[in-house]
């Protein structure tokens, strides 16, 4: 959750009927262009599991901010965005928070007179700053300190939020092309994402739902809208406006074998994890069979970095057991990883925020799909 998101005038807002606060803001070369653009219509689509975790979705102006020049507003070779949802309560103040801060990359002025636009977070832009040349690591460079250099290296500008903690070091690699790729291997191999958050700082933060953690707020279904709680709140009733829980096997893998050649010259590292609890569903040795998922990693250099790398992505591949996707009220101050109390059907769950899509008009509810916490349910085989 962001910084106040657990206040209690704001929580207590997005129970009742209440006025969205919406800003979206102009810039270019660091300065401030134009605030409080007009938006028609548009929402923010964020997923955990996605190399580019922010982007807009139909996201329109008015007709007359289409850059009819190329250095006019809105045009997509030097501007962005930084965007702000929140709510404006009976006095006039407002509680609110960044949700977006990214590229324009397409702009298009249609039939109808409107102006859309298609935005991407900043790690849109690591994405595009490929290596030009084969570039190695830092050999016994701490491996987060290694993710920034490669970061900054292709983005001088970046900002950073506040990462995990890591003590494992970096072996001898060479990248060939694609710097997206290069930080994806050093993330999963510590069990992780890399990703920018919605005010455009980059972060390295361990698999949300592969470690325990108490719920921060409560999802309850009812008949008369929405209300979202602390858990501990004595407060009864609440309501989300839909809950759709779901299971299926497509995605979900009961062992995983990690390869890793060394570069010393001696054997590859082979290594697999399983579901070996027999009260799990997904019980290696149980009905569900077995769905092996091979990785192929280069970072890892020994048998225990090798071995938490599999069972990292176990448990993510594991957390896809149940899924549930709720519609609510907007929360602006909802974020990855946030773990939510889900009652909701006769049933009561946690579950962790996994993607979200935040509507950017007064109208329109925001949607999140959560996946379950899975802790402790994996050992090497």
């Amino acid at each position: 959750m962001l910084p106040g998101g657990l206040d209690a005038t704001y929580r207590q807002a997005l129970a009742t009927p209440h006025t969205p606060y919406l800003r979206a803001d102009l810039w270019r070369n660091r300065a401030l262009i134009e605030s409080d653009l007009p938006m028609l219509s548009g929402s923010v689509a964020a997923n955990l599991a996605s190399g580019v975790t922010r982007t807009t979705r139909d996201l329109t102006f008015p007709g007359e901010l289409y850059p009819v020049l190329a250095d006019g507003r809105l045009n997509p070779y030097s501007d962005y965005l930084k965007i702000y949802r929140g709510v404006t309560y009976g006095d006039g103040r407002t509680d609110y928070w960044q949700v977006f801060r990214g590229r324009i990359e397409d702009v298009e002025l249609s039939e109808d007179g409107r102006c859309r636009a298609d935005c991407s977070d900043r790690a849109a832009e690591v994405a595009d700053a490929k290596f030009t040349v084969p570039t190695s690591s830092q050999v016994a460079n701490n491996l987060l300190k290694e993710w920034g250099r490669l970061i900054v290296d292709g983005l001088p500008d970046a900002a950073f939020g506040q990462s995990d903690t890591y003590h494992d070091l970096m072996p001898q690699l060479t990248w060939q092309h694609e710097r997206a790729e290069a930080l994806d291997e050093i993330a999963t191999t510590v069990g992780s994402f890399w990703y920018a958050l919605a005010d455009g700082s980059f972060v390295l933060r361990r698999v949300p739902w592969s470690f325990a953690a108490d719920p921060i707020v409560t999802l309850a279904d009812g008949t008369n809208g929405i209300t979202v709680i602390p858990p501990n709140d004595r407060a009864t009733g609440g309501e989300l406006v839909q809950s759709a829980p779901r299971r299926n096997r497509t995605e979900v893998f009961n062992q995983v074998t990690v390869t890793a050649e060394r570069f010393d010259g001696s054997d590859p590292i082979y290594v697999t994890v399983s579901d070996n609890n027999p009260a799990s569903p997904t019980y290696i040795n149980g009905p569900f069979g077995v769905r092996n998922r091979l990785v192929q990693l280069r970072t890892p250099q020994s048998l225990a970095t090798a071995t938490e790398a599999a069972r990292i992505y176990l448990q993510r591949a594991l957390a896809r057991q149940e899924t549930w996707r709720v519609t609510m009220a907007p929360d602006a101050a909802l974020e990855f990883g946030d773990v939510c109390l889900i009652k909701a059907q006769g049933r009561q769950q946690p579950q962790v925020v996994q993607s979200f899509e935040l509507p950017l008009t007064v109208e329109g509810l925001m949607s999140i799909q959560f996946r379950s916490q899975v802790v402790g349910l994996v050992q090497e085989s």
